[in-house]
């Protein structure tokens, strides 16, 4: 099983987040955006921002982020957000984090990244969700050796950290490192743990991880239902090779009856997005399949992902 980093975006919250005491104007552009008068919200936040307010130069690097009530333009964003962060705003640390890790807005750096990620995780507020994306983040440049030396130890007390806070990408990420017993002991019971944690969350790679450790019996027990259970969630969500372990499923017929037309379609919908193993399994089926099942099959599968059965 390979682990896809997941890097942690923010959640798409209001611009003008509550960050209290805010000024008079920052209360008039908070209530302004509330009421979709974006253009006056920014208005607002600019004026208070040239005037030097952190709070007022982060919003309004969101909003020129986002577009909302500016034209949008990343690199003006980071030009607020930098002016905020040299405040000392975590969260426009974080953002800018964010920025440097993709290249919006700026020339892409993980060193740059990995500095204001740093900064970022030094907020002592534990429950402001820019936080817990900086850790999660932070903990895949750690893992990766990206904009700093590879750590495991490291990259997993940050995914710790991120997903104590809730965060389902750092979930999944500290539930493989268990699994692998990566940058400390190997736990199963935790892996399970944590993967749930994020499935529930509704995270696909999470569904499917969790899915081949019951699939395996890697965790507390071999349970075929609860395996087609999380595929099915993920595989539903596009994600291929959680379909390719549906299919594989219906193809054994485990947790599911068999039904190898069934396993052809979730074969075939895996395979069109690039899976190796989902095509190998389609041209082995070919060779058992009548004329008319394949037709089935792939009248199943142009349906799409549906609920099938």
């Amino acid at each position: 099983m390979m682990l896809g980093l997941a890097l942690a975006v923010l959640a798409a919250a209001p611009v003008f987040a509550d960050a209290p005491p805010l000024s008079p104007a920052l209360e008039q552009a908070r209530a302004a955006h509330e009421a979709g008068r974006d253009e006056e919200a920014a208005k607002l936040a600019a004026a208070e921002a040239e005037k030097g307010d952190a709070t007022a130069q982060f919003w309004l690097g969101l909003a020129y982020e986002r577009g909302a009530g500016v034209p949008q333009d990343p690199a003006k964003a980071v030009e607020w957000f930098m002016k905020s962060a040299a405040q000392g705003s975590y969260p426009a640390a974080q953002r800018l984090g964010y920025c440097f890790y993709v290249g919006r807005g700026v020339t892409q750096s993980y060193a740059e990244s990995f500095r204001w990620y740093t900064k970022a995780v030094s907020d002592p507020d534990a429950g402001d969700p820019h936080l817990a994306v900086a850790w999660s983040n932070l903990g895949n440049l750690y893992y990766g050796g990206r904009g700093t030396e590879k750590n495991l130890k490291k990259a997993r007390e940050c995914y710790a950290k991120a997903a104590e806070m809730g965060n389902p990408y750092a979930q999944n990420n500290l539930a493989y490192m268990y699994e692998r017993g990566l940058g400390g002991a190997k736990d199963a019971a935790q892996a399970v743990a944590w993967y749930r944690k994020a499935a529930e969350q509704g995270l696909p790679s999470a569904q499917s991880n969790i899915g081949v450790m019951f699939d395996e019996g890697r965790g507390p027990r071999r349970d075929g239902p609860e395996a087609v259970k999380w595929f099915r969630k993920a595989a539903e969500s596009g994600d291929p090779r959680a379909q390719g372990w549906l299919g594989h499923a219906y193809e054994r017929g485990f947790g599911v009856t068999k039904d190898l037309v069934e396993a052809y379609r979730w074969y075939t919908l895996s395979a069109a997005q690039g899976d190796k193993r989902s095509a190998e399994n389609i041209a082995r089926l070919k060779l058992v399949l009548t004329p008319a099942q394949l037709d089935e099959a792939s009248k199943r599968a142009a349906a799409g992902t549906g609920a099938g059965k």
